[in-house]
């Protein structure tokens, strides 16, 4: 199991943000994990007021809905321009080990009503977050809905050649909380090192699995997939989230997606994953 110890919803308060939070207090139950909820308010001091407000309001509605209850929560209100900026600075200082944040606020939906997805998601807060974190990021989009029991299927994709333990740990521990299936898939990278030794890793992931405790996980390999191949190939699936490790491109689509920053790695060719007992 991942070790989790802080959580970190960042929040606009917009719908997508209020998912993420009911996501974010599902992993802090499941990993007895401290949950921060934080909100950058930029702007004068009523805007400051009003985000004191909608705060209260945010935690009454988790009470009330017995989201938050038994739960230990650290909300924050900090003044800054910089939303992104301000987020990581916060996760380096209290040492978070696992951000939970919705894919898109309402600044990032007024610029898909004016431009579409692309500019939707360039440069957002969550892109950046995912870029610069140290920490893995999940950001909680439209096809996970607003309940983690909504959550049937997951796929975990990762570098062919050298699998990400981090990932795969994720993975497998998601599709478990979750009762999820958990599909594994295998994408070729950067390097070419020929499709008989990708397939030659997948399979020994495999082997390592069967007879394992854990979710029903099947095997996949896709090559020289891009974000359009490993979207299509999630939404055939019905996927609703992904967890991708480092080099691998994300899915286009409304997907959660678990971004991990690799601490995992194996760094040799056709490395077996240790962790999945």
């Amino acid at each position: 199991m991942p070790d989790v110890l802080r959580i970190l919803v960042p929040t606009d308060f917009s719908a997508c943000a209020r998912a993420a939070l009911l996501h974010g207090a599902h992993l802090a139950r499941h990993y007895d994990a401290e949950l921060h909820v934080l909100h950058v308010a930029s702007g004068s001091g009523y805007a400051r007021e009003a985000a004191a407000r909608e705060m209260e309001s945010l935690a009454a509605e988790g009470r009330q809905a017995a989201t938050l209850q038994g739960l230990r929560v650290r909300s924050r209100i900090l003044p800054s321009d910089d939303a992104a900026r301000t987020a990581l600075a916060y996760v380096r200082e209290h040492a978070i080990s696992l951000v939970v944040a919705g894919a898109y606020g309402d600044a990032s939906a007024k610029r898909f009503l004016l431009h579409g997805l692309e500019h939707m998601l360039a440069g957002s807060t969550a892109e950046r977050l995912v870029s610069g974190c140290p920490a893995p990021v999940l950001t909680v989009g439209m096809r996970s809905g607003r309940l983690p029991s909504l959550v049937r299927r997951i796929l975990a994709a990762v570098d062919a050649f050298a699998p990400d333990d981090q990932a795969l740990a994720y993975a497998r521990d998601a599709a478990d909380l979750y009762g999820a299936h958990l599909d594994v898939v295998g994408i070729g990278g950067r390097r070419f090192e020929g499709a008989e030794a990708a397939e030659a890793t997948l399979e020994r992931l495999a082997e390592a699995c069967r007879g394992a405790p854990g979710p029903a996980t099947s095997f996949h390999s896709l090559g020289q997939a891009g974000g359009a191949e490993l979207g299509a190939f999630a939404r055939g699936r019905d996927v609703q989230l992904v967890v991708k490790g480092p080099g691998v491109p994300s899915p286009q689509g409304a997907f959660s997606v678990l971004s991990c920053r690799g601490e995992g790695a194996r760094r040799r060719s056709g490395a077996v994953h240790r962790n999945v007992a």
